[in-house]
């Protein structure tokens, strides 16, 4: 069973490898998100980390909470769910595997979607031609 642990307190120049680092100690980790502010992309100070087992995570806990990193004492503990926030598309992290047939799949829609606007102007030019004459 999974667990998702809450990393607060961080430095604000701490990433995501920084925390691997400190983490993969106790266990596999599926995925890091260090929450960052929207408008200017920094750091909030804080991050959720996904082990891939419960007791590498409540290890991870015994181990880092309270421990001073960066000159700052972290807080580690079990997230909350929350229940309240609807989460919007894309945000919910995925493994490799998948993220790379996000990708893809990206990448064929927007040719396609490309390929259709130059469709509908090479129609619209003839349609304007056939106007003029």
């Amino acid at each position: 069973m999974t667990a998702t642990l809450y990393v607060g307190n961080l430095s604000y120049q701490r990433d995501e490898i920084g925390l691997k680092a400190i983490f993969s100690h106790y266990g596999s980790i599926k995925f890091i998100d260090i929450i960052t502010d929207e408008k200017t992309g920094n750091s909030k100070g804080y991050a959720f980390i996904k082990m891939a087992r419960l007791e590498d995570a409540q290890k991870a806990i015994a181990s880092l909470d309270g421990k001073v990193v960066d000159k700052r004492t972290m807080k580690v503990s079990i997230a909350n769910e929350r229940q309240d926030i609807v989460k919007k598309p894309f945000i919910e992290k995925y493994d490799e595997d998948e993220k790379e047939d996000i990708k893809v799949s990206y990448k064929k829609k927007k040719k396609v979607l490309q390929g259709l606007d130059l469709l509908l102007d090479m129609k619209s030019k003839k349609f304007k031609n056939t106007l003029g004459k």
